[in-house]
């Protein structure tokens, strides 16, 4: 039994391996008789593209034109146009005489050119004219101020007023106050706001200045008054402005009697 199975692996094996070599054999003649084939179109194809008779090209051959060059013309000299001015025929001249303007033709051309010059644009607070700035006066800048800086300008006004031998000058556009000959404050508006100058004259630089010969101003101190502690600066700063003023002419004075009484 065992020899019989032996057998029959053995005959398979063999059968199989047979019909394995067959295939590769007739796989292998295939591919060697599609490249033949392909081998022999192309040169099939070669000879037939030979023996193909040519055909003529009939289309005519270009001419080319012969271009003729011209010689550049000769240059001409022009001859410059002299102008020859033309003379001019003498006008008669007849002076012209201004005739004297009446008195109302006179005035009516004063009023036309003062109406063009004073033409300004009106702001709320300046005005603006052909000649440039125009400040307004010390009572209408007044008007304009809102009620809590009218009631600043009050005190200030009321204060300066009230100084002990002092004078105030009403100016168009400034309060100034004078103790003597000396300016020891000035009240006026810059750009809608209240500014006071407080000057402290101090008699030591004044005769020094008198007895050298050399002008010794003091500057003054400018309080913008925008609030009470501007406000409380200013008056303080005035009445140390007038009291020192005041001392140094009582003092002149007094000297100025003794010498006399001597």
């Amino acid at each position: 039994m065992d020899v019989f199975v032996i057998i029959m692996c053995v005959t398979v094996t063999v059968a199989v391996l047979f019909f394995l070599v067959a295939a590769i054999l007739y796989f292998a003649k295939g591919v060697k008789d599609n490249r033949a084939g392909k081998a022999g179109s192309g040169y099939a194809s070669q000879i037939s593209e030979e023996n193909t008779a040519v055909a003529p090209d009939l289309t005519p051959s270009p001419v080319e034109k012969k271009v003729e060059r011209k010689e550049p013309a000769p240059l001409v000299k022009r001859e410059q146009e002299q102008v020859q001015p033309q003379p001019i025929a003498p006008t008669s001249y007849q002076p012209v005489v201004e005739q004297p303007l009446s008195y109302a033709q006179t005035y009516r051309t004063y009023q036309t050119e003062s109406e063009q010059v004073a033409t300004t644009i009106e702001g709320p607070s300046v005005a603006f004219g052909v000649s440039g700035f125009t400040r307004k006066e010390f009572t209408e800048e007044y008007q304009d101020l809102p009620f809590r800086k009218k009631q600043w300008c009050d005190t200030l006004l009321k204060e300066i007023s009230g100084l002990e031998k002092a004078r105030v000058k009403e100016g168009k556009f400034a309060r100034t106050v004078l103790q003597g000959q000396d300016t020891i404050a000035k009240l006026q508006f810059v750009k809608g706001e209240i500014c006071i100058d407080c000057t402290i004259v101090n008699p030591e630089l004044k005769t020094y200045g008198k007895a050298s010969g050399t002008k010794i101003k003091p500057k003054p101190v400018r309080f913008k008054v925008t609030d009470e502690h501007q406000l409380d600066a200013a008056l303080f700063t005035l009445k140390v402005a007038n009291q020192t003023a005041l001392e140094a002419r009582l003092k002149k004075r007094s000297q100025k009697k003794a010498k006399e009484e001597n």
